[in-house]
């Protein structure tokens, strides 16, 4: 049976899934296009299956997205 989502969680709060859609692209991005070898396929698969990388993704970037934009960068 095949899964609507990478990372295996169930739809949540329409608010956390906005909070968690852009680790969810850059995990599948990273897990469509994963570079050479056996090792970093295996690496990005392992990243794009865990829940907890999803929400670590997607902390980064709203912590990067809050500082470009209190920084002056917009």
């Amino acid at each position: 049976m095949s899964r609507d989502r990478l990372d295996g969680s169930d739809k949540k709060h329409l608010v956390v899934e906005v909070l968690l859609l852009p680790g969810r692209i850059l995990l599948w991005i990273g897990y469509m296009f994963p570079g050479k070898g056996y090792g970093k396929v295996r690496q990005t698969a392992r990243h794009a299956r865990s829940p907890i990388m999803t929400i670590a993704y997607s902390a980064m970037f709203w912590v990067f997205i809050i500082y470009y934009v209190v920084n002056g960068g917009i």
